[in-house]
């Protein structure tokens, strides 16, 4: 994979409706930023219900402006959406149809396939780009601290909310 102008997604798989809207816009604003500004064609999502599902859609929907952007999806197991609601199922296999291509961290689900998908997303980027509101035990703080560490631009759309710039 293609280290070269890429970002990775990670964040909260629930956040608070009352969020939502302002969340959407704010990444909106920074993808197109990314892509317009930083040169970013490469966009990795880990599939998972919540942030990954927005930031998903949202490169989708800067396809049709920007053609030339990808949109992969990097997933810890086959079997992630097991368990899931019908209509996150089904918005899960509308963007996995419609992504450019997808890898699985894990051919079955392990007790690590999580951060072992967290890894693959980090390793592939030089941009992250998160939804990250504490510093409680997290994928996504993994994700976060695992991305300082390999020295990722880490911009965190959380800190533009209430909660405070968090030290990591």
């Amino acid at each position: 994979m293609n280290k070269f102008q890429s970002c990775c997604f990670t964040g909260h798989r629930y956040i608070e409706s009352e969020r939502q809207d302002r969340l959407r816009r704010m990444l909106d604003s920074q993808i197109k930023r990314y892509i317009t500004e930083e040169g970013v064609s490469y966009f990795y999502a880990g599939g998972a219900v919540g942030f990954d599902t927005i930031c998903a859609q949202s490169v989708l929907g800067y396809k049709k402006q920007y053609p030339h952007i990808k949109l992969g999806l990097m997933l810890p197991c086959p079997e992630q959406s097991e368990g899931w609601s019908k209509q996150d199922a089904d918005i899960y296999e509308y963007i996995k149809k419609k992504s450019d291509f997808i890898k699985f961290a894990c051919k079955s689900y392990s007790p690590g396939c999580m951060f072992e998908r967290n890894r693959m997303l980090v390793d592939a980027c030089d941009y992250c780009l998160a939804y990250l509101e504490s510093e409680r035990k997290s994928g996504t703080l993994y994700t976060v601290k695992y991305a300082a560490q390999k020295g990722l631009k880490i911009t965190n759309l959380a800190d533009d909310f209430t909660f405070g710039q968090l030290v990591l």
